[in-house]
């Protein structure tokens, strides 16, 4: 394997922690509020507080990284994320395997903006979209395999076996980057690292009108994904009858279909601008979005998972070409703070996404699509405003 293959592999694996922590324990979800003593909601508030601090730890430690440098850092990251997914095992409440799980996400946000940002620094911005749908290929192992995973640890030991599967997964992968990943980017001091200086950099990306629409057109497309997410083990096991390894496979189909749209997306970005293939990407949420409601509001539940497998399918490649076209935007220096900002603002509004779905979980399939229906138009409406301003500029 050529240095730059390992390297996009190690990144990669680093950048799939988010998924293997949010997808593996999912299947044991209604298992865990059994034994815990806890409501759906409660349990779907964990996964709320996980995206909440994923997004501060990205908004923490991206501008950190353009300031110290990525490896020491990254490294720490995934210190973090072992340690919290280890104490995770021994959660004895809701309430502290809350706490844990928002300690685990800012390490896991530490890992994810940082093995990114350390992407931009090693392509140059023309290679750009297809190293990011490379990595997204890769990076969708994780999800593919990650309920299957937890379904299989849930049969064999119990729901606690996941977070020490977690817990290998993190130390393993800091092993691999200590020995192969070097610092990718030089610590920049000259400017000094003040929170206000942070803030100001943060606002000035913000108010670029193109990154906004950008950054929300993603962060709704994410957020329509993690509402199935969020929505799905209660919908699938308690109202279609599903067990939890029938679970994980159909919860596979959604990323096989994301690693076909993807693979397509690679393809078609030797003939297309990125813009215009988000634009169509959006309209295909907009349509199965719009679809999921009409079923569920008919009652007619069998027809929820066709549905959601055409959504899921056009997430990923959705993010991958707008975090390209954002991150050729701007200098490698900034990479760090835009991809912290870019990220965590996807994982913000999927926070409130899962908690609009765990307020209305009294009625569960309406819950989850009618939340993945508001975000398609959400997504929509941006992805046109980007490549009409593409096409003006």
């Amino acid at each position: 394997m050529s240095n730059t293959r390992r390297l996009i592999f190690i990144l990669s694996s680093v950048v799939a922690f988010g998924a293997l922590a949010i997808d593996m324990y999912l299947p044991a979800l209604p298992t865990m509020a059994v034994d815990l003593q806890a409501s759906a909601g409660q349990l779907q508030l964990t996964l709320s507080l996980f995206f909440a601090g994923f997004c501060a730890g990205m908004l923490i430690y991206g501008p950190l990284s353009d300031y110290f440098g990525r490896r020491k850092l990254l490294l720490s990251g995934i210190a973090l994320f072992a340690l919290t997914s280890a104490a995770c095992f021994f959660a004895t409440s809701v309430h502290m395997l809350m706490v844990l799980r928002t300690l685990q996400a800012l390490g896991c946000g530490a890992c994810v903006v940082m093995a990114r940002a350390a992407a931009r620094d090693l392509f140059p911005p023309s290679e750009l979209p297809r190293m990011m749908s490379k990595m997204s290929l890769i990076t969708m192992t994780a999800p593919l395999l990650a309920p299957s995973i937890g379904a299989l640890c849930l049969y064999l030991t119990g729901w606690r076996s996941i977070f020490a599967v977690l817990t290998v997964i993190a130390l393993s992968a800091g092993y691999m980057v200590y020995q192969h990943v070097p610092e990718t980017h030089k610590p920049d001091k000259t400017h000094g690292l003040h929170l206000g200086g942070v803030l100001r950099q943060y606002y000035a990306l913000l108010n670029d009108g193109y990154n906004l629409r950008l950054m929300i057109c993603m962060a709704a497309a994410m957020s329509g994904m993690f509402a199935f997410i969020s929505g799905s083990p209660f919908v699938y096991t308690q109202l279609l009858g599903y067990t939890e390894l029938q679970f994980a496979l159909l919860f596979g189909s959604n990323i096989i279909a994301m690693s076909l749209v993807t693979s397509l997306n690679l393809y078609l970005l030797q003939r297309f601008e990125a813009t215009l293939l988000m634009r169509y990407q959006a309209a295909v949420l907009a349509l199965a979005g719009l679809g999921l409601v009409i079923v569920a509001a008919l009652g007619q539940l069998s027809y929820i998972i066709p549905l959601v497998i055409v959504y899921v399918a056009h997430v990923n490649a959705l993010c991958a070409n707008g975090m390209a076209v954002l991150l050729r935007r701007h200098q490698p220096q900034q990479a760090g703070s835009l991809t912290a900002l870019a990220v965590s603002l996807q994982f913000g509004i999927a926070a409130v996404s899962t908690s609009l779905v765990a307020t209305f979980s009294h009625s569960p399939a309406l819950a989850m699509t009618g939340v993945m229906g508001m975000f398609a138009l959400i997504a929509i409406v941006c992805a046109y405003k980007v490549h009409a301003n593409h096409i003006h500029a």
